[in-house]
């Protein structure tokens, strides 16, 4: 399965990767919507979602606006 950093993920919901991370930081919920499972992974410590379920929660995140 393939990774993306939270950067990557905050720009697919049109959102700042300060936002997604202070969402993942609070209770892992963004817009009362369950965020993704994420992992730190890397020399950096990067915080990782897996692709498939990101494109699944974007969906979901898009018709819920």
């Amino acid at each position: 399965m393939m990774n993306i950093t939270a950067d990557v993920f905050a720009e697919m919901l049109g959102i700042t990767p300060g936002e997604l991370v202070w969402a993942v930081k609070s209770g892992n919920i963004l817009n009362g919507m369950t965020l993704p499972r994420s992992a730190r992974k890397g020399k950096n410590n990067a915080l990782m979602f897996q692709l498939e379920d990101v494109i699944k929660f974007v969906e979901e995140y898009n018709r819920s606006k």
